[in-house]
């Protein structure tokens, strides 16, 4: 019974060793490998974060030398994923385009809720692409391009299914000719409803203008305007306070989009990936 409860636990071990997994990042772009040029890097970093702020999907980039020892990268980007907790809450919309340079190993990990437009082959056909440029030694350009087809990826409609109309054949009866007799008799109907509300409204018009005429023929004068003059309309529009608005007033209420917006990187609370694709260059 010892031996087979010191098996059970060795067998154990494995699955209880945490994950090497370095600290979150605080950038949406993290270049822990310093090869990316700097201002197309804070380029790309403030446009995945307006993006988040757009659409509340988050995509990252992290760039290292090596996966962690002890190891791979896909049991790292999944753990990546769950801990740093990208994307929503309950929504899990967030991927991670991970680049390891001295391993020449390269992944797409996407949470559970992008994983219906982000699927695994297109994940590793992202990753194919980036290829030649990763072979050439252009990082940046590479990732550049690897971002961008994950952000137009997950923004294409799904494929609409097309309805297959089966022309008629033997065993189905062509449609007929004609219109039916019924679609003659609604026809009918509402032509005869139209002239007779037509002839009701003739005869009201007629007799409420015979109601005006007096019997010598001279028509009721027009009843005096005796309604009192708005005293509003002599108001003059010097006095209005829409004129005395002061812009001074105006410019402290503006919005401030620099003090309100930010470029760094905070998981809003996802909880898991594990589709995605790795590929070598």
């Amino acid at each position: 019974m010892r031996k087979l409860a010191v098996l059970l636990v060795l067998a154990a071990l494995p699955a209880l060793a945490q994950i090497p997994l370095p600290q979150a990042p605080t950038k949406y772009v993290t270049d822990a490998a310093d090869v990316l040029e700097d201002e197309r890097e804070h380029a790309l970093n403030e446009k995945l974060a307006q993006y988040d702020r757009d659409t509340s999907n988050q995509v990252i980039v992290y760039v290292d030398r090596q996966v962690p020892v002890g190891t791979t990268i896909e049991e790292m980007g999944a753990e990546a994923i769950r801990t740093w907790q990208v994307g929503q809450v309950k929504k899990d919309n967030g991927a991670i385009l991970f680049l390891f340079i001295e391993d020449r190993a390269s992944r797409v990990e996407v949470g559970y809720g992008l994983e219906g437009v982000l699927t695994d082959a297109k994940s590793k056909g992202i990753l194919v692409d980036m290829r030649p440029l990763l072979q050439d030694g252009f990082y940046t350009s590479a990732v550049e391009q690897g971002v961008q087809a994950i952000l137009d990826t997950i923004a294409a409609p799904p494929p609409v299914a097309r309805r297959v109309v089966s022309e008629p054949g033997w065993d189905t009866p062509a449609p007929s000719g004609g219109p039916p007799a019924f679609a003659f008799f609604l026809f009918f109907v509402f032509v005869f409803v139209f002239v007779l509300g037509l002839i009701v409204i003739i005869i009201k018009l007629v007799s409420d203008s015979r109601a005006f005429i007096q019997p010598n023929g001279a028509s009721f004068p027009p009843p005096p305007d005796d309604s009192p003059r708005d005293s509003w309309t002599t108001f003059e529009s010097s006095s209005s306070p829409s004129s005395s608005w002061d812009s001074s007033s105006s410019s402290s209420s503006s919005w401030d989009s620099s003090s309100s917006s930010s470029s760094d990187f905070s998981g809003d609370g996802g909880s898991g990936g594990g589709a995605g694709a790795s590929d070598k260059w």
